[in-house]
């Protein structure tokens, strides 16, 4: 609803800046005041023009970008516990890294062990931290081997999937 009335907004402003444009006008090739404006010459006035200029729908395809590709990159791996007793057990070590340019809240993460497209395990993590970019949080597990159905290590993928994130 809010972008429906910014549009609007831009719409009427932009048609109102064309109208005291003279047919004949050439653009500045530099400015006093920094922004994107138009200055209203009998008035003297900078009238915002920030809706309708590039640099501002370039910051919000990078946050739409941001929001649809997963923020997060996570570099865990699964692997056996060779401690004498543990032999039963896997291991699942690493770190969670927020690669975006914005703080993201990560709450309860959804950890998943794949082969291919199948999902063997999932477990809902307790992280409930806002990471700065290029912060990270570490991440150590322990399951039972019998959990993932396969008796390999090797080629597992580890997942992380639905953090809470807030904008």
């Amino acid at each position: 609803m809010a972008r429906l009335k910014l549009l609007r907004v831009a719409t009427s402003l932009s048609g109102v800046v064309i109208g005291f444009l003279p047919l004949g006008y050439s653009g500045a090739i530099a400015q006093e005041h920094p922004g994107c404006f138009w200055t209203d010459p009998k008035t003297g006035n900078h009238i915002s023009l920030e809706p309708v200029c590039e640099r501002g729908r370039i910051d919000e395809a990078i946050k739409a970008i941001e929001r649809n590709q997963n923020p997060l990159i996570s570099n865990l791996r699964v692997s056996s516990d060779l401690r004498k007793g543990w032999e039963n057990w896997a291991n699942i070590k690493g770190v969670i890294t927020n690669r975006s340019s914005r703080p993201i809240k990560i709450g309860l993460p959804e950890l998943q062990i794949v082969t291919g497209n199948t999902i063997l395990y999932t477990r809902r993590l307790i992280i409930n931290k806002t990471l700065q970019p290029g912060q990270s949080v570490d991440i150590k597990e322990s399951i039972l081997k019998s959990s993932l159905g396969v008796s390999f290590m090797s080629g597992l993928e580890v997942k992380i999937e639905e953090w809470d994130s807030s904008d």
